[in-house]
């Protein structure tokens, strides 16, 4: 009974943990040579076609951002800025992911 009841809390345990997951790109004017510095990205957390939460990260002084977070199984994640062709980029769950931005401003 003791194992069952311990089996169980480990793979509760297991389900449970999110995975590590890292964003980090460059925001760049269309031509690809400037970067551009100090400008939002919009970080969303969806479940089931619901955004459950948004947050806000800048671009540094050179156009380098750069956050990581606990990814969780059941939600989906999505970057994006505003006066980019771009659109929204989904995140990869548990990657490294690095996403540059081109911007027509």
């Amino acid at each position: 009974m003791k194992t069952i009841f311990f089996l169980l809390v480990l793979i509760s345990l297991l389900c449970s943990c999110g995975k590590k997951t890292e964003c980090s790109g460059t925001l760049y004017l269309l031509n690809g040579a400037t970067s551009v510095p100090d400008r939002e990205i919009t970080f969303r957390e969806i479940r089931a076609g619901v955004t459950l939460s948004k947050k806000v990260f800048y671009s540094d002084q050179v156009g380098n951002y750069n956050f990581t977070f606990k990814s969780k199984r059941d939600r989906s994640y999505v970057l994006s800025t505003e006066f980019t062709r771009t659109g929204s980029v989904v995140i990869l769950k548990g990657e490294i992911n690095k996403i540059d931005f081109f911007l027509a401003q």
